[in-house]
């Protein structure tokens, strides 16, 4: 319960004043942040569904909607200035840059579901840029039931330092997350949890660029119930994680991805041919609260070579 009323609060402040019906973006110090407005527009999908996806502030009246279309939206803790505000003019590939002074960011689909451009092909990134004690939160628990939460792809990057890092991202999803998730440099506190939904799409790394990191995930399909005054984690056995776990070919850095609850469909594999490298660093997959797996651990193929690459699974 403690948890709960925490994130609650956490959030109290963000709030969408002018009831646009679109998802928001807030910002500021922790536990305070607020809405900001003018960094960019949403436009819906369709007209008989709820989701939205990211477009530039305007566009000619002859263009249409989709020459406006972002299709990667990066969220970059930057270090200098006091807001969070565009960097420079808005394009296909944009960047909202945050301040010393903004130290958390949240998305927040404000009872509708996010759509990186068409069909779910573009990107939202959080970069962390090596700051420390900054936090991302994307915000998709109200999302309206029976269809996807977040369609798109995801990047989490540039954490810093495994032993010093103290960032934090967040994803809280209604229902499904469809796309692919890639981290880098991402030793920070990562979850992704789904309520009620599954995860469909890869998990994989990028070629580390910081060679004192690692990369940490976790996908908790875990749901708090009370008993006596206890909270307990149940296991939702019924959703999964429907896709592959893997790292860039030769990535020296450990990787440790979580699962609680739910479990895997898929394989822990190599992405590509072979992990030439004798320092690859170990994959580790650790299965939690009743977490299952069903597929392979290793090579998936005949025509595969060397795998230099540790892989381990705890149950």
């Amino acid at each position: 319960m403690a948890l709960a009323l925490s994130a609650n609060f956490a959030q109290a402040q963000c709030q969408d004043s002018s009831s646009s019906g679109t998802p928001i973006i807030c910002a500021g110090t922790k536990d305070s942040e607020t809405k900001v407005d003018g960094l960019l527009t949403w436009n819906t999908v369709s007209s008989i569904n709820s989701s939205y996806m990211p477009s530039m502030l305007s566009y000619k009246s002859n263009e249409s909607k989709s020459s406006s279309i972002i299709t990667k939206l990066i969220f970059k803790f930057n270090g200098g200035g006091s807001s969070l505000e565009k960097e420079g003019s808005l394009s296909a590939i944009s960047t909202l840059k945050a301040g010393s002074n903004i130290d958390s960011i949240i998305l927040k689909g404000n009872a509708k579901d996010i759509q990186m451009a068409a069909n779910g092909q573009g990107t939202l990134v959080a970069n962390f840029n090596n700051q420390l004690d900054k936090t991302f939160t994307l915000d998709l628990s109200d999302a309206p039931d029976g269809v996807t939460s977040f369609l798109g792809n995801l990047e989490i990057v540039d954490q810093g330092d495994k032993n010093s890092s103290t960032n934090t991202f967040t994803a809280t999803l209604s229902h499904d997350f469809q796309g692919k998730i890639f981290i880098k440099d991402a030793a920070g506190t990562n979850t992704i949890k789904l309520t009620n939904g599954d995860l469909i799409g890869n998990i994989a790394t990028y070629q580390q660029t910081n060679s004192s990191s690692e990369d940490k995930l976790t996908i908790d399909f875990t749901n708090s119930s009370s008993s006596n005054g206890m909270q307990n984690l149940q296991a939702n056995t019924n959703r999964r994680i429907i896709g592959n776990i893997y790292t860039e070919n030769n990535d020296p850095n450990n990787t440790t991805i979580t699962i609680k609850g739910g479990g895997l469909t898929g394989d822990i594999k190599l992405k590509g041919d072979n992990n030439g490298a004798t320092n690859t660093g170990t994959l580790t997959v650790n299965f939690e609260n009743g977490a299952v797996m069903k597929g392979n651990i290793g090579h998936s193929g005949s025509s595969q070579a060397n795998d230099f690459q540790k892989k381990g699974s705890n149950f």
